[in-house]
């Protein structure tokens, strides 16, 4: 945590790019708040000692393995390195997309009309944790009156038989209590094959989780033809949500 606060504070000094990637949107902004927050003994003094705590010691463990690259991209801030395709004389000017919101909307559009899209960046349509005090959680999407959540997960699941991190139950399982949902879900681009598959019943409440794929065609070999691919990819997708909420 102390290498990400360094990271952060030597980003705020940097009067081009750096400062506006924290500054630009609002979750960037809390993000940072709360590294803030939980870092008050951070030193300025001790960025070198940091940065070589965390060079000789990367992560290994499976636990931290989605931290290893966040890891790497903060040394390589720190470091002043650059990162691109070679030696080049001419500037290269990079853009930015936040790839999970991207997948989030493209998934909206594929959903039926009634499911309630929460919007996290612009604090609408959030649901309320406490019956006595506002504070909300934004799911990426629930319909209320068929007891169905969804969370958009741009990230490789396909590979695990009923995986999921525990981040990510935590979540579904947080989502499914507040809305009394009998079912909820992660949906996720996979590669090999498309994916309907049970990820278990929760004990207590009882709410089954799941987890839904759209695949991604990876041997087109032109732009027509992966057009044509992601048609049949969607299509399998609305038919196994139509039938998840008795629609088919």
């Amino acid at each position: 945590m102390q290498l990400i606060r360094h990271t952060i504070e030597y980003m705020k000094n940097q009067k081009s790019i750096g400062r506006g990637v924290l500054d630009n949107l609002s979750i960037s902004r809390e993000n940072v708040a709360e590294i803030v927050r939980v870092t008050p003994s951070y030193k300025l003094a001790a960025r070198a000692k940091i940065i070589r705590l965390n060079q000789t010691k990367p992560l290994r463990h499976a636990y931290f393995r989605e931290y290893r690259k966040l890891q790497e991209l903060c040394l390589m801030i720190l470091n002043r390195e650059k990162h691109g395709l070679g030696y080049q004389e001419q500037k290269i000017h990079g853009i930015l997309f936040d790839v999970a919101w991207l997948w989030e909307e493209y998934v909206h559009i594929l959903l039926p009309k009634d499911f309630i899209h929460p919007r996290n960046k612009d604090k609408t349509d959030g649901i309320s944790v406490f019956s006595s005090r506002e504070r909300k959680v934004f799911p990426d999407f629930y319909q209320e009156e068929l007891k169905i959540v969804l969370d958009a997960k741009y990230k490789k699941l396909e590979l695990t038989e009923k995986g999921i991190n525990r981040e990510d139950l935590f979540q579904l399982i947080s989502y499914s209590y507040i809305l009394e949902a009998e079912k909820a879900g992660l949906i996720f681009p996979s590669i090999e094959q498309s994916v309907n598959r049970e990820i278990g019943k929760l004990a207590g409440y009882g709410a089954q989780l799941k987890k839904w794929s759209i695949q991604i065609p990876k041997n087109a070999s032109s732009y027509n033809e992966f057009y044509k691919m992601m048609e049949i990819s969607e299509e399998i997708f609305k038919r196994n949500i139509d039938k998840e909420v008795g629609r088919q």
